[in-house]
């Protein structure tokens, strides 16, 4: 009703059309306070832009692993113990910056909580003794490429994803740019 009734106010001004419907009940400052309220979510719908939703984090390691392998995708682990701050990782959260969802998306993503048996067992199978520990291995899930404990600052986080997002070794980045006919080195 307030959407076809803004419209018609809108098409013909205020003072013409209270004139022209004299027992309407909402008042100026109502058409004024939703007049403004349309153009502040008009205004923040703009600002924001298109939205990517926040990535998903896997609890299983062999879960994420079999699907990182069958997307051929660079799996990313990140083991921490969530609750002790010191061993605590910041970069598992609910809300990304828009340059950290995009870079995410080029991986298979796993959080592993530390603390319990399973994540236990994961870190001794990564030799991960200090917390947050975090790996990266290859679109394969064949060999790491990346292996790191400790905190990260945010521009180390986003300059690791973006280093390691397409999951070449650094061998099979070389052999490729080498097999390429058109390198003239």
């Amino acid at each position: 009703m307030y959407a076809r009734l803004a419209a018609a106010v809108a098409r013909v001004g205020w003072r013409k059309w209270k004139r022209n419907n004299p027992k309407t009940r909402i008042t100026r400052e109502e058409n004024l306070m939703n007049s403004f309220l349309a153009a502040l979510t008009v205004t923040a719908a703009a600002m924001a832009g298109p939205t990517k939703a926040s990535p998903t984090w896997l609890e299983d390691y062999g879960d994420a692993l079999r699907i990182a392998k069958a997307v051929k995708q660079p799996l990313l682990i990140v083991l921490d113990k969530p609750n002790e701050p010191k061993q605590r990782t910041i970069q598992v959260k609910l809300q990304y910056d828009r340059t950290e969802v995009d870079l995410l998306g080029h991986y298979q993503l796993c959080h592993v909580d530390a603390t319990t048996p399973y994540g236990k067992a994961v870190a001794k199978a990564f030799g991960a003794t200090e917390f947050p520990y975090t790996a990266i291995t290859d679109n394969r899930g064949g060999k790491l490429l990346f292996k790191r404990a400790g905190r990260f600052t945010h521009a180390d986080w986003v300059a690791t994803l973006a280093s390691h997002q397409d999951g070449e070794s650094k061998r099979a980045r070389i052999r490729r740019i080498f097999e390429r006919e058109d390198c003239f080195t």
